[in-house]
């Protein structure tokens, strides 16, 4: 409560939502504007005056994220033996899950099954370290995770996915690709 011929100055809080969304993220600068058509003020009170329009100032709102946690953004997938495994990728996020634009550091692979190179090592990029063309299993197996590991943070792990047996034809093989069994009836 104010009292009447004095003026009182308000802070002003702004909780972003959690997740921030797809329009918002680190390092983002925003800026807001309050003028008196969007201040709204109790029906009890004496009234108000008028106020000019007030911006908060460019490169004073800077979106912070705080990395706090490994995330598998893209999942290992089911691989044949000795094949390269599709894209996997490893985010620095924060509890919210928003990326981390900031973190460059190195992230390590390594994995529950046989891996060629094991551990596989690649510096992230705006936050995301991406595995391209380089991991190899060498067994065959069932239920194998990968371990994201980097300094500062504790380790992840994948979802589950097999390494399959593959089937190599030499010249001579025979091979039934298709069998038809429409009769034409």
């Amino acid at each position: 409560s104010v009292a009447d011929d004095t003026q009182e100055t308000l802070s002003l809080r702004l909780s972003l939502k959690c997740p921030l969304g797809p329009d918002a993220f680190d390092g983002e600068d925003f800026v807001f504007r309050i003028t008196n058509a969007n201040v709204t003020f109790s029906g009890a009170g004496s009234g108000k005056g008028s106020f000019s329009t007030q911006v908060s100032d460019n490169g004073k709102n800077i979106i912070n994220v705080v990395n706090t946690e490994l995330e598998f953004t893209v999942q290992p997938g089911n691989t044949g033996l000795n094949s390269t495994m599709t894209d996997v990728i490893v985010t620095a996020v924060d509890p919210c899950g928003n990326t981390t634009i900031g973190f460059t550091g190195t992230v390590s692979l390594t994995s529950t099954g046989p891996m060629t190179g094991a551990p596989i090592t690649v510096t992230a990029v705006n936050g995301v370290a991406t595995f391209t063309n380089i991991i190899v299993h060498t067994a065959i197996g069932t239920g194998y995770t990968l371990t994201a590991t980097s300094f500062g943070f504790s380790p992840e792990i994948s979802s589950p996915f097999d390494i399959t047996p593959v089937t190599v034809l030499d010249r001579g093989d025979l091979a039934i690709l298709a069998v038809n069994t429409n009769t034409g009836s």
